[in-house]
């Protein structure tokens, strides 16, 4: 029994240790806070280079129509 009480301190330290110290700005990691404001927007041309970038992150080409699938996608977010 002792030791299963000693694991359950051991791990509420290390759970104090993670909350007291929160890590942020690691690569991979988003946060709200580092989101563009909305009113800001991207050109078509970066956006193009974005959707590019992702599609080779993939190991798929990247179509031709990148500014037709993004124009494309506008529309079907409007309401």
């Amino acid at each position: 029994m002792q030791n299963s009480n000693a694991n359950d301190t051991s791990q509420s330290k290390s759970r104090q240790s993670i909350s007291s110290h929160p890590v942020s700005g690691e690569a991979g990691e988003f946060h709200s806070s580092q989101a563009a404001p909305a009113s800001s927007a991207l050109s078509l041309e970066d956006a193009e280079e974005i959707l590019r970038r992702v599609y080779q992150s993939a190991g798929i080409a990247p179509p031709e129509n990148c500014s037709e699938i993004l124009c494309r996608g506008s529309k079907h977010t409007r309401t």
